[in-house]
């Protein structure tokens, strides 16, 4: 960024909040004879004649007041550079050369503020100038230095004076930072973490000195005024959505038993909801309106937003925490996904294992940032809160194999009409219930982009990395296999038939679990009449037991294990001995419900694509 952008770019920063004075805290603005003082008290005498190029006087100079006038006597005969010089060598010499660098910090600061608002003050200065500053009530932006060394102060005196600052400027417009030589820009984060321990997070922006001179300041300037006025917002809205919420509690409360009753529990019993669930979505409708008329009558609401619209219209670069995820957002392979918290593995290709490590190398240093959190958040559901509360299985859940090793590790997405899915009080899905559901393969989304039949998953993994759906690779899997999840709170698919039903599980499926175990002890008392065929059934089917002989769902389990398709999606294995069915799989996902309603829309639209009559010029290729 040219400097002539960046001095555009910070006075409109300013502008837009109307900030009066910047004010630059540091020891770099101290008399630079007093700054040689205070340094030159902890040399010894040669040390002290170096500085002033007087090696005969060396012995005298380790008394120090002998030094001090010396120096007094000479500096006003020397000229400004001579000055410059003097005050870089006693940096030099009392191992703090790495100020040197505040010198061209701060003069490039000067330059880019505005003059008439741009206030230097030295340590010895600030305690005044703090006073004067709260009881003007004007707009003011602090930067504060953190080593005060140079003026007799403390490495971390500037962490004081913020804190000072900031509780004595409480509820006015008083912006604060820390702008440092001690802060790598790599060390911004961890250094601001530190801080805020102490320190109003909203109101501290720790800025590394060497941002001045990469022509980044603009961009951090932008998050220093933005902080305060974000939380303002956040907490606005928090207040009144905390009001709304007992108005909504109230309104709700007010209708007849009758009614509730009516929609909490017959609604939910007939669509197989939990009931709680459906009281929910009632508060959610009743709070919806009122909140967003309450917000849009506020005053200070629109004001801050202005505000912070303002600042947003200044391009000064990415913000902070979206850099990252915007410059991985192309990066794609059709590598397999490698499941939540897994470490990545060689996949025996060398090609593939450089991509992967490339991808991983460029990846944000903090997946879980918040914008990336909440942009998963709002595209899936947290699954540990799925699997925990045993919720069923629906369309857009996504299913592993739990292969441990990457090359066989395949991830599949559940494709099923909802009402199709839900279970009724009786354990069974409808007076016509479905046997199977369609699952598509998910995988890494090529660099080239997604085909036609592909549903784009994006942010799929904890890395911020976008999947798809491969509509045109799909399977089928037999549900009942997938419900085992359900009854398990790590979503495993393994059915145990000594297990207990878990506590506060919705009704159907309570008798769900009994009937399946009912059916799994049918299926495990064959599978002990074919011990040489444990290893994977394929031939169960020879021998087994005709459907009268068994129940419809155990001939149903025992058909997937044995016959049901040449390509199983997962893998179904029988353990007599510990008396569990293993279906293969783990529910590792869940899209939320607008996700999964355009998945199931994109499958809809898949299936019935044009076809047109085939081209009579093509020939086969060769290979």
């Amino acid at each position: 960024m040219s400097e002539v952008a960046e001095l555009d770019h910070v006075r409109r920063l300013l502008d837009c909040i109307k900030v009066e004075h910047v004010v630059s805290v540091d020891d770099r603005h101290a008399p630079q004879q007093e700054v040689v003082l205070t340094l030159a008290r902890e040399l010894d005498g040669p040390a002290r004649a170096e500085l002033l190029k007087l090696s005969e006087r060396a012995e005298a100079f380790e008394e120090f007041d002998i030094f001090r006038d010396e120096l007094e006597a000479l500096w006003d005969t020397y000229a400004p550079d001579r000055h410059t010089e003097i005050v870089q060598e006693v940096q030099r010499l009392s191992r703090q050369s790495d100020k040197a660098d505040d010198t061209r910090a701060l003069t490039k600061l000067s330059s880019l503020v505005p003059g008439d608002r741009f206030e230097t003050v030295s340590l010895h200065q600030w305690d005044k100038r703090r006073d004067e500053l709260i009881k003007s009530g004007q707009r003011a932006l602090v930067l504060f230095d953190r080593d005060f060394s140079g003026e007799g102060g403390g490495a971390r005196e500037g962490d004081k004076l913020l804190l000072e600052l900031q509780s004595a400027s409480e509820g006015k417009d008083v912006w604060t930072g820390l702008l440092t030589h001690t802060a790598t820009p790599q060390e911004e984060h961890a250094t601001y973490r530190e801080l805020t321990e102490t320190a109003d997070p909203h109101r501290t922006v720790v800025i590394s000195k060497a941002r001045l001179e990469s022509g980044e300041f603009p961009k951090h300037l932008r998050l220093t005024l933005l902080a305060p006025l974000m939380h303002k917002l956040v907490s606005i809205l928090g207040d009144k959505i905390e009001a709304i919420q007992g108005e909504a509690i109230e309104e709700v409360k007010a209708a007849l038993p009758a009614e509730l009753e009516s929609m909490v529990f017959g609604a939910s019993q007939a669509e197989g909801v939990w009931e709680p669930e459906t009281l929910l979505l009632l508060f959610g409708l009743v709070q919806r309106d009122k909140a967003r008329e309450e917000i849009w009558q506020d005053d200070d609401v629109h004001e801050v937003t202005a505000l912070i619209r303002c600042l947003n219209a200044v391009k000064v670069g990415l913000p902070v925490a979206d850099s990252d995820t915007h410059k991985n957002a192309g990066a794609a392979s059709d590598d397999p996904p490698k499941g939540k918290g897994r470490p990545s593995e060689p996949t025996g290709s060398k090609e593939a294992d450089d991509a992967t490590a490339e991808d991983e190398a460029e990846v944000a240093t903090d997946p879980n940032s918040a914008p990336r959190f909440y942009q998963r958040l709002q595209i899936y559901e947290k699954i540990d809160v799925v699997n925990g509360l045993h919720m069923p299985v629906e369309c857009g859940d996504v299913f592993d194999n739990r292969e441990e090793s990457a090359k066989r590790r395949k991830t599949w997405i559940v494709i099923a009409q909802p009402c199709d899915l839900a279970l009724r009080a009786d354990g069974k899905r409808g007076d016509f219930p479905i046997t199977h559901v369609v699952v598509c393969p998910v995988e890494r989304q090529p660099t080239k982009g997604p085909h036609a039949n592909h549903f784009q998953l994006p942010h799929f993994d904890e890395l911020g990395r976008p999947y798809v759906a491969k509509l045109n690779q799909a399977r089928y899997q037999r549900v009942c296999l997938l419900d085992f999840c359900v009854f398990r709170p790590d979503g495993v698919g393994v059915l145990d038939v000594e297990d207990t039903t878990p506590e506060r599980i919705l009704e159907g499926w309570s008798t769900r679990h009994a009937l399946l175990q009912q059916s799994a002890r049918q299926v495990i008392e064959l599978a002990g009449q074919h011990e040489s065929q444990l290893a994977r059934l394929k031939n169960l089917s020879e021998s087994a037991p005709s459907d009268d002989e068994i129940s419809t769902l155990a001939s149903a389990i025992l058909e997937a294990i044995s016959t049901d398709h040449a390509r199983p999606p997962f893998v179904t294995a029988i353990d007599p001995q510990t008396k569990t069915i293993d279906a293969g799989c783990q529910r590792v996902a869940r899209l939320s419900a607008d996700y999964a309603r355009a998945l199931l829309a994109a499958w809809g639209s898949h299936l019935t694509r044009p076809v047109l009559p085939y081209n009579l010029t093509r020939q086969p290729t060769d290979h």
